[in-house]
């Protein structure tokens, strides 16, 4: 998978962010601004957890690997970053779990310290996004009607 730091896949509302990430098959990198070091990480609904309440959900977080294949990294439940067990404490490890704690709870003072990109693919479905609004929102306008705003 190539990634494309592109200005037109950045987003920059932490509600937006938010809603993209957990949709259930989201492609996302985080830039540091300070030295613009990045790191690509895909996000999955667990099925089994689809029709709980946001709260009991679990999405499998995973990270892009060298070879261009992504391997799991950890899960999120109720804001909680749980790692592998055997994962060593590495940058990225840290960048998501920072970054997915503030998410969650919707602290838009993250985005003062890293930019965030969506692989040009909708966040819920995994299909290229094709119309402007849906390139900002991150989510294709068939799975917006869906409901995916959480």
């Amino acid at each position: 998978m190539k990634i494309i730091l592109d200005p037109e896949l950045q987003m920059t509302n932490i509600v937006g962010i938010r809603n993209f990430i957990l949709a259930g098959k989201s492609i996302w990198t985080l830039q540091s601004k300070a030295t613009n070091k990045h790191y690509t990480y895909r996000c999955r609904l667990f099925d089994e957890t689809k029709d709980k309440p946001i709260i009991q959900k679990i999405w499998w977080i995973d990270i892009l690997a060298s070879g261009g294949k992504f391997e799991y990294l950890a899960r999120l439940k109720n804001g909680e970053v749980h790692v592998k067990r055997g994962t060593a404490v590495t940058k990225p490890v840290e960048s998501v779990d920072w970054f997915l704690r503030r998410v969650w709870h919707q602290h838009d003072e993250v985005l003062q310290q890293v930019n965030f990109f969506h692989a040009n693919l909708c966040g819920r479905c995994g299909r290229t996004l094709t119309t402007p609004e849906s390139v900002k929102l991150g989510i294709g306008p068939e799975c917006i009607k869906k409901g995916v705003l959480l």
